[in-house]
């Protein structure tokens, strides 16, 4: 596995994935920690951080899940909701599987994505929507892990 397809696993362990479905004014801890997550994310990717490049890449992705958070709408984190969240996510952002796409603002951008950045992407608006998540890796690839209820239910992306 590529060094930086290391270090963004192990930002995705250290900092953790976003647990909040509110929205307020100011940021929340839960917000801070997304947004830490994001940047690391991109920065692994090969942006300079602190960059106007970064920054634009940033909105983007947060851009993004704020309209997929709209789309699923809230409620229950119901196998329901999971199955809508995967389709949305298909037909709106995943378009284009490229195993060397590791930066997850190319989802935004131009749905361009591998396990890796569909797995921190699909994290993130999942834990928005109020799903508990946790990543499973197998050799060369990265599933995800949704709690519902009912059980675990693991996520190809």
């Amino acid at each position: 596995m590529p060094r930086r397809c290391v270090i963004l696993i192990a930002s995705l362990i250290v900092v953790g994935f976003l647990a909040s479905t509110t929205v307020s004014a100011s940021p929340t801890p839960a917000d801070k920690n997304e947004s830490e997550l994001i940047r690391e994310a991109l920065i692994a990717s090969g942006m300079e951080p602190g960059s106007d490049k970064l920054e634009a890449h940033f909105m983007a992705v947060r851009y993004a899940l704020d309209d997929l958070v709209w789309r699923v709408g809230t409620g229950k984190p119901t196998y329901r909701r999971a199955y809508k969240l995967h389709r949305v996510l298909h037909r709106r952002y995943f378009k284009h599987y490229d195993i060397t796409v590791d930066d997850v603002s190319r989802i935004a951008e131009d749905g361009t994505f591998n396990c890796l950045s569909a797995v921190l992407f699909f994290g993130l608006v999942a834990e928005r929507l109020g799903f508990e998540t946790r990543i499973i890796e197998y050799p060369g690839h990265l599933l995800l892990e949704l709690d519902v209820r009912g059980g675990p239910v693991l996520i190809e992306t």
